[in-house]
């Protein structure tokens, strides 16, 4: 898009943004979407990208943002006027809001609060602060982050010794996306995601997805409701690892559990 924008000389006077409306939750016994006791570090804080008419250069602002801003920030960036009474603050000037605590809706009118510093303090003890692959590998490094940064993009075998034991069986979703993949198309199977059906892994244990050989993933594992196994992954490949033509071959995954200090790999047979 931003190629596009550029090609047809509109991207210096484009007010673009990036963002998300809420997070995702992997804490156990709180669900995925909804504010709970102890997931709001998972929730509350998403990427945040604004590109202001001619801005040349990046900055981050730490300021207390709220997404109830975003309206009257790009109105007030363009010179319009919102014509009903807004809840946030035009940001794009000195910060406006002074409490630090974040305020989430899991239905309208029911605001819930959550201290702002303490949780934010989590997100940056997490995987959102180890991004720093990025500055030296460019788009490849995003890949590479957390514990397991440097299996991204070698093969299985260099990660740890790959075994035969107890069939492992996994159930894909999006199946069919893999029958036939262009790296290039509308749509590539980049998110990787499925439940192993033939038990629940160990605690610590890590599934490995692999493309044409090197290591595009790795993901933990967590229950689907609440209080049930741990038994769902989903990790995000590069879609360059893929080749043109049938994608289902072109795919294999490892469970990881340890072994001392090592791993062992264990194939797991796919299905959709």
């Amino acid at each position: 898009m931003i190629d596009r924008l550029k090609r047809q000389g509109l991207w210096d006077t484009s007010l673009v943004v990036l963002t998300a409306d809420h997070g995702e939750g992997f804490t156990p016994g709180n669900p995925a979407r909804v504010l709970g006791s102890r997931n709001a570090a998972d929730l509350m804080w998403v990427p945040m990208f604004l590109k202001a008419p001619g801005q040349t250069q990046g900055r981050v602002d730490d300021r207390n943002w709220e997404h109830v801003d975003l309206v009257p920030t790009l109105a007030d960036m363009v010179g319009l006027t919102v014509p009903w009474q807004v809840d946030g603050f035009a940001e794009n000037g000195p910060p406006r809001r002074q409490r630090t605590d974040k305020v989430f809706y899991n239905r309208p009118g029911q605001q819930l609060v959550r201290p702002g510093p303490l949780n934010l303090k989590k997100v940056l003890h997490g995987v959102t602060d180890t991004l720093i692959r990025a500055h030296q590998s460019g788009e490849r490094g995003f890949y590479q982050f957390g514990a397991t940064a440097d299996w991204i993009y070698e093969p299985p075998a260099k990660i740890g010794q790959i075994v035969a034991g107890d069939p492992v069986t996994v159930k894909l979703n999006d199946w069919h996306l893999f029958g036939r993949v262009d790296p290039k198309g509308r749509v590539v199977p980049s998110l990787v995601s499925g439940d192993v059906t033939s038990g629940t892994p160990p605690p610590g244990a890590r599934m490995v997805t692999v493309v044409n050989g090197q290591v595009g993933a790795t993901a933990g594992f967590y229950p689907l409701k609440a209080r049930g196994p741990a038994r769902s992954f989903a990790g995000l490949v590069p879609e360059s690892l893929y080749k043109p033509g049938p994608g289902h071959s072109q795919l294999q995954l490892y469970l990881a559990t340890r072994s001392g200090v090592s791993w062992r790999l264990q194939p797991a047979s796919l299905s959709g």
